[in-house]
C-alpha cells in the first residue's frame, strides 16, 4: 500500500473518530431508548428462530385429521339477522 493511501485512511479514521464524538456530545444516548431497541431486535430475533423451527418440523398431523373452515354465511342468511319473516 502507498504511504499516501496509508495516510488517507488514518485521516479518515481520525476524522470518523471525531465526528462520532461530536454525535455523542450533541445527542447523548438515552439508555431507556437502548433497552426498548435491543427488546425489539431481541423480539423480532425470537419470531424468526421460532418461525424457521416451525418450517423445519415435519408435518405430524394425518389427512384425516385436518381442521375444518368454518362455513360462510350465504346472503340471504346475513341480510335477515335472524329475524323471521
Amino acid at each position: 500500500m502507498s504511504d499516501e493511501a496509508t495516510k488517507a485512511k488514518r485521516a479518515l479514521r481520525r476524522l470518523g473518530q471525531r465526528t462520532q464524538q461530536g454525535l455523542t456530545r450533541l445527542r447523548p444516548l438515552d439508555h431507556r431508548h437502548v433497552t426498548k431497541v435491543r427488546e425489539a431486535v431481541r423480539h423480532q430475533w425470537e419470531q424468526k428462530q421460532h418461525a424457521q423451527t416451525e418450517v423445519a418440523k415435519p408435518a405430524t398431523r394425518s389427512q384425516g385429521h385436518r381442521q375444518t373452515k368454518p362455513q360462510l354465511k350465504s346472503k340471504d342468511q346475513s341480510k335477515d339477522h335472524g329475524h323471521s319473516h
